[in-house]
């Protein structure tokens, strides 16, 4: 069973096995426990049908990162003469989790829209990012 996890996270499927019963000698029907995973179907199903789910929840840095080169030192300066920017990165900044789902978030990007830094689209973009990704 160590070689079906391993062809399954080289694909992408991170899932913890719990049940494999040989089909033949080159396929199982494979039994798993993940999310958003249907419960059996051959190693070969699991990889052209697995989705992940998109990771919403990161750090700050990761969060800053979903800013282009150009948009970070546009943003820096508005932290420093907005004041609801800084205070807002002040808090963000120093929490241990960063949410793309908080509404502090969605203050904060709505504050760089109305600065004038971000379209609604790329906050909108922004929003509907993946830290896995």
């Amino acid at each position: 069973m160590s070689d079906l996890v391993k062809v399954l996270a080289k694909n992408g499927v991170q899932a913890t096995i719990i049940g494999a019963d040989p089909i033949n000698d080159e396929q199982y029907v494979v039994s798993v426990f993940g999310d958003n995973l249907p419960e059996w179907q051959t190693v070969q199903a699991w990889i052209d049908n697995y989705t992940p789910e998109k990771r919403r929840v990161g750090t700050f840095r990761e969060f800053m990162d979903l800013f282009t080169e150009d948009e970070v030192p546009i943003i820096a300066t508005a932290i420093l003469s907005v004041p609801v920017l800084f205070v807002w990165q002040m808090k963000a900044s120093g929490s241990s989790s960063f949410s793309l789902d908080h509404q502090q978030t969605e203050i904060g990007l709505q504050a760089l829209v109305d600065a004038g830094i971000l379209t609604p689209d790329r906050k909108a973009t922004i929003l509907d990012s993946d830290f896995n990704a």
